[in-house]
């Protein structure tokens, strides 16, 4: 009787832990299989489909997903879509990151902005939306590029 209990306990923690292991793996989105997806991909040891970045900036691509990794290794979702206007139409989905308000935002830009940027550590440019509807600002930060991966 006591190791039919046993075995029962073992077995509903078993479930519990493959359930929620099956949830926090749907819910995360590591940079691995944001890369194989095709993703623009910005994380701290390197950014990867750059090229499909520019591509959708040269309107020859109408849309494109942007993760950005942050220094807790948490993914901000941004997708990007050229309307037949020129807009873009956004999606931001910061609900994985721990730190931030946790939601998803949609909206409407006018256009992605280059900003120089510079200080002692590095020269580059940062790329962000600008004119925007929809969201709580009227700019989004996208991310910074070094003038090496331009």
């Amino acid at each position: 009787m006591m190791k039919s209990r046993w075995f029962l306990i073992f077995g509903i923690l078993l479930i519990v832990s493959f359930v929620l292991i099956a949830l926090f793996s749907n819910y995360n989105y590591p940079s691995k299989k944001a890369i194989k997806n095709g993703d623009v991909v910005v994380t701290h040891s390197g950014k990867y489909h750059l090229n499909k970045f520019f591509e959708f900036l040269e309107k020859k691509r109408n849309e494109i997903r942007i993760v950005v990794y942050t220094d807790e290794g948490d993914p901000i979702i941004i997708d990007l879509t050229n309307s037949e206007n020129n807009e873009i139409l956004f999606k931001l989905d910061n609900s994985r990151d721990k730190f931030s308000a946790r939601g998803i935002e949609k909206g409407v830009c006018n256009n992605i902005r280059q900003e120089p940027f510079s200080n002692e550590n590095m020269s580059g440019v940062f790329y962000d939306l600008d004119g925007c509807e929809g969201s709580g600002s009227n700019r989004i930060p996208l991310f910074l590029l070094d003038n090496s991966e331009i």
